[in-house]
């Protein structure tokens, strides 16, 4: 009797086994809960990587304008240099103007190719790696490229470094991703831009 009781019942199992292959509803739950981690993770990556690329934009463009901004003018006061500096920061909107390094410095170059600092002023809001102003008179032969080494000229540099937080990347980048840029532009009237403060006098070693 139990043979075949055994026999009835495997049948039975066989059949309802068969019957559970065959079907397909549930299907789709499951696959889409397979697929959306993956769709997540793309869409938020995707939204970063924009963030990243508008943040690294606004960078940019605030390195140009401070420097565009200074050259323009014969002479800096110090007021005109927090004015500056608070007007070209106002180009990183719609982003918040926070842990930002600023930095702009003048450099003359003597007739022999050799370029020294002839002023330097920074600002530095929560900046991750805060400017800190150059020397006078510090020869930047090895900070300026020989390409914007010319002879009796001078050129105003702007650096800028800008931290963006990634929104969901914290957890790789709990310091936030600290972004750089530069901006060499040549003073409007051809002659140094003068600085308050700053030595009409040539520095040691400036060959006229």
């Amino acid at each position: 009797m139990k043979p075949v009781l055994n026999t009835v019942m495997n049948r039975a199992l066989r059949r309802r086994l068969r019957a559970l292959a065959k079907r397909h509803d549930g299907m789709a739950a499951v696959e889409f809960a397979l697929i959306l981690p993956i769709m997540m993770t793309m869409y938020f990556g995707l939204v970063e990587l924009t963030n990243g690329f508008g943040y690294d934009a606004r960078s940019a463009r605030l390195a140009q304008a401070l420097s565009d901004m200074v050259t323009q003018s014969t002479a800096i006061s110090n007021t005109d240099m927090n004015t500056i500096f608070t007007s070209a920061s106002a180009v990183l909107q719609p982003y918040e103007a926070t842990k930002v390094g600023m930095r702009v410095t003048s450099y003359v170059i003597d007739r022999n190719g050799n370029a020294f600092v002839d002023w330097s002023d920074v600002k530095n809001i929560a900046a991750t790696s805060p400017y800190a102003p150059r020397p006078r008179c510090y020869n930047a032969n090895a900070i300026l490229p020989t390409w914007l080494r010319i002879p009796q000229t001078s050129v105003v540099y702007s650096e800028v470094s800008f931290t963006y937080t990634p929104v969901i990347g914290q957890f790789v980048a709990p310091n936030g991703v600290e972004l750089k840029a530069t901006q060499p532009t040549s003073p409007r009237g051809g002659a140094p831009v003068g600085r308050e403060g700053t030595p009409a006098s040539n520095c040691p070693g400036y060959a006229p």
